[in-house]
Order: structure tokens, then C-alpha cells, then sequence
């Protein structure tokens, strides 16, 4: 049972601790957003016990010589290295060396990721050639995290810079937004022939790079040096933001799943992507990258999340529905079912879920912005 007198936020913190055991506890990105969020929301509202519980709930595949179970470095997946960051926000509170060592070896990896001809990052290994929108949340945050306090932060922005470029000179569409992922080799069947890009505009996965703008941008310095980086990193955020709020959906402030396509048959309005462009919107709102028609649009989507997809069932658990479980390209294994990224995929090929991490993360992220203005820890 949760306070129906508790902000959203802070309902959906308890929902996910409760929820959230060690029987139930996995190693992947989505698991370790939902950690970072609720170890935020901790700072913020001076809950001290969600510290402990977050730190328990971190250590759980973290041995004390900083190895992690469920990270295999041959896999070059970068989906793997998202934990890093939140290894990072705990090493600071407490200095613990297993943290560091565990972000050294992700760092590692990054140092010998496979690259695209061009240079672009392979999403994984098994995904040769190819770059996924995704890929620059799981990665560039934390080596400029990394990199401001144990390496060079501008050579780390700098490959932030020149894997932003790339990927957006690739997928951008004429409407400003980005296409899923590109192969630059071609070879795909999800391919486009001429272009090498997938054929439609994910919401989750611009959400993602929205994200990842947004979280480094936090991370420069203040200072002349560095305000390049700055100029550089907020165009382009104002224009796919700008491409955005024409696509956000009048009635409810909600983006749809084929973000650009509302309206068509089968596409839903899609509550982690909308969560997303809220928390990114709101906080570079809030560092003075994005005027205040990007709060207002951002306030307009958590608003449209709490009234059309969010509830309290019989025994007053708080719950958030409509989630898009996952979606891919190609196969996730060898015996998993090809993705082909065709438009009947997106809308119809994936589990629209409730209560899924994607979206719990996504939501207290954009409530700590939008219901407390997003101070800092």
C-alpha cells in the first residue's frame, strides 16, 4: 500500500524498491537506471535508508575486487557499461575501490571497442558495423564521467562529440528526428539499401540520446575552456527538441511509439520515451540550454504519463502501464526471433508492459526534474 498523498515520484520509488528484490534483481542498463533514479530521489528528499537499500541492491554482482558478475568484456556490449554510472555516484559517497575498479574495466572495454569504418561505436559485437541511437546513453556519459576525474575530459568529449555527429548525419530524417540505428555496412535485411539506416523513428530511442545530451551537459565545467563543448552539445539539442514538441501529441502531451507517425493503425502513445524527453527537456531547462516552452512541453508529457498511464490498484500499489518492453534489430541471440524493424514490429512485435524498468527509471528521473526542479544531490 503507497500514500495516495505522496508525490508521483516518490510513490514510484517505493512501488520499485518493493518490487525490486534480490530474487527479482538482474544485471543489465535498465536495472541500473532504476537504481541511479532512486539513489537521486534519495539525495533529494533526504531518505538515507533508499541509500543503503540502492547500495545493497548495486553490490548484489559486484565482488570486492571490482569484477561484476554478468559483464563479459568479449562481448564489447556497451548496453553492459551503463552501470558504471551508478558505481560512479556510489564510489563518491563512500570510496570504496570495488567502484573504481569495476568502471576501470568498462573503460577498458571502451578503449577497444569495435568501430565502423568511420568510427562510429558497434552497438555490440554481435552487432557488427552497426550503430544503434542507444548506444551513446550506455557509453558516453560515463567516459566523460570517467574522464573528468581520472583521465583527459576533453579528449573524452571530443569522441562524445565526434559519435554524436556521426550517428546523427546518418539517421537524421528531413523532420530533424533520428532513425533508430544505421549499418554502415549495408548488409542488414532491416537495411535500407541506399542509406544503410533502419526505416522508422523510435521514441525510446531518441530518448536515449535526449538523455545522454542532457547528462553531459551537466558534466562541464563552468568555464570558458569548455563552453565549445557547450555550444556544441546544446544545438543539437535544440533541434531534435525542436523536432520533437512538433510531433507531441496535443490531448494528452504524450509521444507516440513511431514517434513521428501518430494516428497510423496500431501505434500507441508510449510512456518511456515520453518520460525521457520530459526528464531531458526539464533539466537542460533548468542548466539555461532550453527556454521555457521545453519545461512547459515537458510538464505537459509527466502530466499526460500521471493522468493516462499511471494508477493505484485494489491494494493501493502504484503501477506505471503501456511501457514498450524492448525492441531491437536483428536478433538479441542466436535463437532469439529476427526483429525485421518494420513499422507492424514496433507497434505490434513487442510486449507493451507494465511496471517495466525503461519506464519506472525514465519516470522518477522526469518527476525529480518536473516535481522537486531537479536539485542537486
Amino acid at each position: 500500500m503507497i500514500d495516495k498523498n505522496l508525490t508521483k515520484t516518490e510513490a514510484a520509488c517505493l512501488a520499485f524498491i518493493k518490487n525490486y528484490t534480490p530474487q527479482t534483481a538482474i544485471y543489465n542498463y535498465t536495472s541500473s537506471l532504476c537504481l541511479e533514479a532512486v539513489l537521486k530521489a534519495a539525495q533529494i528528499l533526504n531518505k538515507p535508508e533508499w541509500i543503503v537499500w540502492v547500495r545493497e541492491r548495486a553490490c548484489q554482482f559486484l565482488k570486492e575486487d571490482g569484477s561484476v558478475t554478468g559483464f563479459e568484456k568479449e562481448e564489447y556490449s556497451m548496453d553492459k557499461i551503463r552501470t558504471g554510472n551508478l558505481y560512479f555516484s556510489l564510489y563518491n559517497l563512500s570510496g570504496e575501490e570495488k567502484y573504481k575498479k569495476a568502471m576501470d574495466s568498462f573503460i577498458d572495454m571502451m578503449k577497444s571497442q569495435p568501430r565502423t569504418a568511420s568510427g562510429g561505436y558497434w552497438h555490440k559485437k554481435r552487432y557488427p558495423d552497426q550503430m544503434w541511437l542507444d548506444g551513446f546513453y550506455m557509453s558516453e556519459p560515463l567516459c566523460v564521467k570517467y574522464a573528468g576525474k581520472w583521465g583527459d575530459l576533453k579528449v573524452a568529449l571530443d569522441e562524445a562529440k565526434n559519435q554524436l555527429s556521426l550517428m546523427y548525419s546518418h539517421t537524421v530524417k528531413p523532420n530533424g528526428l533520428l532513425l533508430h540505428a544505421w549499418d554502415e555496412s549495408g548488409k542488414m535485411y532491416w537495411a535500407d539499401k541506399k542509406t544503410g539506416c533502419s526505416g522508422y523513428v523510435w521514441s525510446r530511442a531518441v530518448g536515449w540520446v535526449i538523455m545522454a545530451i542532457a547528462d553531459i551537459l551537466e558534466l562541464l565545467p563552468a568555464t570558458d575552456e569548455f563552453e565549445g563543448y557547450r555550444t556544441f552539445f546544446a544545438d543539437y539539442a535544440l533541434k531534435l527538441a525542436s523536432a520533437l514538441v512538433k510531433v507531441q501529441d496535443v490531448s494528452t502531451g504524450m509521444w507516440y511509439q513511431v514517434t513521428d507517425m501518430g494516428g497510423y493503425e496500431n501505434n500507441f502513445l508510449e510512456t518511456s520515451g515520453t518520460l525521457m524527453f520530459a526528464y531531458g527537456f526539464a533539466k537542460m531547462n533548468r542548466m539555461g540550454i532550453l527556454d521555457n516552452s521545453f519545461r512547459d512541453a515537458a510538464v505537459r508529457a509527466f502530466d499526460g504519463v500521471v493522468k493516462f498511464k499511471t494508477y493505484y490498484d485494489k491494494d493501493e500499489n502504484f503501477h506505471i502501464k503501456d511501457i514498450c518492453k524492448s525492441a531491437g534489430l536483428g536478433k538479441a541471440e542466436d535463437t532469439s526471433p529476427f526483429r525485421d524493424g518494420s513499422y507492424n514490429y514496433y507497434t505490434l512485435g513487442e510486449e507493451r508492459a507494465v511496471d517495466n524498468m525503461h519506464g519506472v527509471g525514465s519516470f522518477i528521473l522526469a518527476g525529480l526534474e518536473i516535481e522537486y526542479g531537479g536539485k542537486k544531490a
